[in-house]
């Protein structure tokens, strides 16, 4: 009966740790900073893609919003995307990166959250 019983266990461990995940959507933080390092509230942060001037595109890769008091700026996605997040003052893109933001399979409770910081440069 031991012999049959640490397989099992090993095996319901095994199931159990990987049923429980499900796939998390992926979201980006974008956190923009002046040259002095303290937040830049109310600068205008956008995001697109490569090519989407000339296609049909999910309005969701292609967004824009001002960051809160603390600098921050939030973006969530249903899939994985390639997304290019650009930092404007006025017209002109003062600092830009690129983010593969991926779904993955996580615990319930666990973020899929992308971190970057932009500096607003004057």
């Amino acid at each position: 009966m031991k012999k049959l019983s640490l397989p099992l266990f090993i095996m319901l461990l095994a199931f159990s740790s990987t049923s429980c995940k499900k796939e998390v959507s992926p979201e980006i933080e974008i956190t923009v900073i002046k040259e002095n390092g303290e937040p830049q509230g109310g600068a205008l942060v956008r995001t697109s893609i490569d090519g989407a001037n000339g296609g049909i595109i999910n309005d969701e890769v292609i967004s824009e919003t001002k960051t809160d008091k603390f600098g921050k700026a939030y973006f969530e996605f249903d899939n994985t995307v390639l997304v290019d997040v650009a930092l404007y003052r006025g017209a002109i893109i003062v600092d830009s990166t690129s983010i593969l933001a991926e779904t993955k399979r996580q615990k319930p409770r666990e973020d899929n959250v992308y971190e970057r910081t932009l500096i607003y440069r004057r």
